[in-house]
């Protein structure tokens, strides 16, 4: 299970600009998928990425979002998918299980 595994931070920092949390999300995970494929040993490899956020489960799962800000999140996520020929398998859990939530809400892991 997800509580089982030890996680640590690869990426922490406050966003700059405030935006709606959907997009923020969004952005998150395009960091994410964007660190996973810079690393040579991950082209044309399966990424899997946890995330508790519902839009973005199916907006990234499709492929589209009619929100004007939350599609060029997607498109950047689908445009380095497609670039590296990696396959990426999100999977939607509660908050209170993503071993994300707690550094995004009270900072980083260490302060736990």
């Amino acid at each position: 299970t997800v509580t089982s595994h030890q996680w640590f931070d690869l990426v922490s920092s406050p966003f700059a600009v405030p935006e709606h949390v959907n997009v923020l999300e969004a952005r998150a995970l395009s960091t994410s998928v964007r660190w996973a494929v810079s690393q040579p040993a991950a082209f044309s490899k399966h990424i899997v990425a946890l995330t508790d956020s519902r839009v973005v489960y199916w907006a990234v799962n499709k492929g589209r979002s009619s929100s004007r800000f939350l599609y060029p999140r997607v498109k950047a996520i689908a445009a380095w998918l497609l670039a590296t020929g990696c396959r990426l398998h999100l999977v939607w859990l509660p908050s209170e299980l993503n071993p994300a939530d707690f550094p995004s809400r009270h900072g980083p892991a260490d302060s736990r």
